[in-house]
């Protein structure tokens, strides 16, 4: 569920849930009890892969790369994938999707326990995790340890072969721009990382009817509270928010870029970062 909410927030459309590709499941036998055809325990693992194509960067048109972040996840739960992707290698049923998340319903609006399990995790990490504040530090202290790569790569370094094509010759300043915003002089896509990041945030808060944290988490301060634990059959209370609390203060939750990059990222902010870093090198 956790991956399937990073899946939606990210707009990862080249794994699972919207071309089924770049994903693996598999069962250990060492987790599995019982006889075959009547096992009493059969645990699935889900693992996505390849994160380059997020951000709406590749994405298509039948998506709506422009309007995605602002779109609520149910808008693509009980789809005809094939017709879709008019690709007919494709599946026409998105079997995981449609069943845990969309309840195995036609209705938009059905409740079912692994819906509010998909919930719960889809909040949190908004609360906490993907949204503007967490992340905006973390991308500031990205870009300063890779920002003189790239002028090397774009400026200074002499090319054994230059290409004829020129669509995709960024410079710095796409590397610069296109970490705010897609709103640039001379920008090919419809997004930034930021104000991707703002917009989905935004949409997920309004649709659920809460807020993110106004100051990002270290593991000195998470520490401090205990995170709500997130089971199937209890509903995420973005109210019991103890995290909000956190006053901030120079030296443990303002980002500054030095800092941001000594944090320990928890596992899903890491799967964040993967997923910003694969980005960028993606595009340059």
């Amino acid at each position: 569920m956790r991956a399937l909410a990073l899946e939606y927030l990210a707009g990862h459309w080249d794994s699972y849930w919207f071309l089924t590709t770049n994903f693996i499941t598999y069962h250990p036998a060492e987790e599995t009890e019982g006889v075959k055809y009547s096992y009493t325990k059969y645990k699935y693992y889900f693992i996505d892969q390849d994160f380059d194509q997020t951000w709406g960067i590749g994405m298509d048109q039948q998506f709506d790369p422009l309007n995605f972040p602002k779109k609520s996840y149910k808008d693509y739960v009980n789809l005809d994938w094939a017709n879709l992707n008019n690709d007919s290698y494709d599946s026409h049923t998105r079997v995981i999707v449609d069943k845990l998340i969309g309840c195995d319903s036609q209705d938009r609006d059905a409740t079912c326990t692994t819906r509010t399990f998909f919930e719960s995790h889809l909040k949190s990490i908004v609360q906490h995790i993907f949204n503007p504040v967490a992340l905006g530090g973390r991308i500031d202290a990205y870009k300063e340890r890779l920002r003189p790569e790239v002028i090397w790569d774009t400026e200074e370094v002499v090319r054994q072969h230059v290409g004829t094509k020129k669509l995709y010759d960024f410079k710095v300043s796409d590397f610069d721009g296109n970490i705010e915003t897609g709103n640039y002089l001379g920008s090919l896509v419809y997004w930034g990382l930021k104000d991707w990041i703002k917009e989905r945030a935004d949409s997920v808060c309004n649709e659920f009817g809460f807020k993110y944290d106004e100051v990002a988490l270290t593991p000195e301060t998470a520490d401090m509270y205990e995170a709500q634990d997130i089971q199937p059959d209890k509903e995420f209370d973005t109210e019991d928010n103890k995290f909000s609390n956190i006053k901030s203060t120079d030296d443990t939750n303002n980002l500054s870029k030095s800092d941001g990059m000594m944090i320990k990222p928890t596992l899903l902010l890491s799967s964040a970062f993967v997923l910003i870093i694969s980005l960028i090198f993606n595009l340059f």
